[in-house]
């Protein structure tokens, strides 16, 4: 069985040979360990990465430690949204958008910051996945992750900035309703894009909207809508798409349910969260993969082998599901041992717990 085929069989609920592997790769730790730099403040240098030489360091990651997809970033990274939403010729027409009293201002405002598929596909951002595509489309599931707009919008340099966002969505609600639909919208040009480049699927990291930071009510009024809407659309493009929540979606795992996603990979348990697989497993009645969530910190950096085989294994065999993609929380970080990525590769493929 192909890795793309095990990964394909847990969207459909379908068992595999051995429990598929979907581990955390977008971020830093690839760059850091092919030498092209040493920690965090070179970050920018590995993000202007993009092209040929992006798809050979990710060839270089998966032909070292064969998991079952291709976890994808961008390249180059930093050449985005985010530059345009500060840049000095924008900045007036920033200001009137986040007084959050005018559609017009939002509608122009988006229309200078966003780009068409055209443009993505004609530009940098994915020039390597084509060339992945062509090393192991047949074989290995290929997965492109990026942020969602709500981190557009959220970000300290987003649209509203942190502490806007929350203001404006009790104190202007329709019109914080208004400006995500249309980011929503307009990401749809960067999905198609994607798709062209033939990837199968498109993750979106969504964070802000759970109930460790906003309450139900709030999300209902601000942004179900606009995201039953979005995840709709790309569905309906026919390329698979997966969510990474950031925060408690246990607490919000009804309102997920009504997303069309394929998969959700949520993070570990932190910070009080209680995000155990199995349960949401349970709670979305099965019908699509969830990713494990092994602790990339305290277990994958600082365990040893048999730390790390333990709660894999103990994972695989709670969820019991051939839903289960065997995974860990949050991306690899610094300093991990390689040895102990292949250890939970390894403890992965000698367990099913179905």
């Amino acid at each position: 069985m192909t890795p793309k085929q095990r990964i394909l069989n847990a969207i459909e609920g379908k068992p595999s040979d051995v429990t598929p592997v979907g581990i955390h790769v977008w971020g830093q730790y690839k760059f850091a360990l092919y030498g092209i730099h040493n920690d965090y403040s070179e970050e920018r240098k590995a993000w202007a990465i993009g092209g040929a030489e992006l798809a050979d360091i990710d060839t270089r990651f998966y032909e070292q430690f064969k998991p079952d997809w291709l976890h994808l970033t961008e390249g180059p990274f930093f050449d985005d949204i985010k530059e345009r939403i500060n840049a000095p010729e924008n900045a007036e027409l920033l200001k009137a958008v986040r007084k959050m009293d005018s559609k017009q201002a939002i509608d122009e405002f988006l229309d200078r910051i966003y780009l068409s598929a055209d443009e993505f596909e004609q530009g940098p951002k994915f020039k390597h996945i084509p060339i992945l595509v062509e090393r192991y489309g047949g074989e290995v599931f290929i997965a492109l992750h990026t942020e969602g707009p709500i981190h557009d919008i959220a970000d300290t340099d987003g649209v509203l900035e942190f502490e806007g966002t929350f203001i404006a969505m009790i104190e202007k609600p329709e019109m914080f309703a208004y400006l995500a639909r249309e980011m929503y919208q307009r990401q749809l040009a960067y999905v198609e894009a994607v798709k062209r480049s033939g990837a199968d699927c498109y993750i979106q990291s969504d964070s802000y909207l759970y109930p460790d930071l906003i309450s139900p009510d709030t999300y209902e009024r601000t942004m179900h809508e606009t995201l039953v809407d979005f995840y709709t659309k790309v569905d309906e493009m026919g390329i698979i798409s997966m969510c990474y929540p950031l925060g408690d979606c246990a607490g919000a795992i009804k309102y997920i349910k009504q997303w069309p996603i394929k998969g959700i990979l949520p993070e570990e348990s932190k910070k009080g969260m209680n995000l155990d697989p199995a349960q949401i497993l349970r709670d979305l009645d099965y019908d699509r993969a969830v990713f494990g969530n092994v602790d990339s910190i305290g277990v994958l950096l600082h365990g040893d082998e048999k730390t790390i085989r333990t709660a894999v294994q103990e994972q695989i065999k709670s969820c019991a599901s051939p839903n289960f993609i065997s995974g860990f929380g949050s991306p690899i970080p610094f300093n991990t041992p390689p040895e102990n990525i292949t250890a939970f590769i390894q403890a992965a493929r000698e367990c099913r717990g179905y």
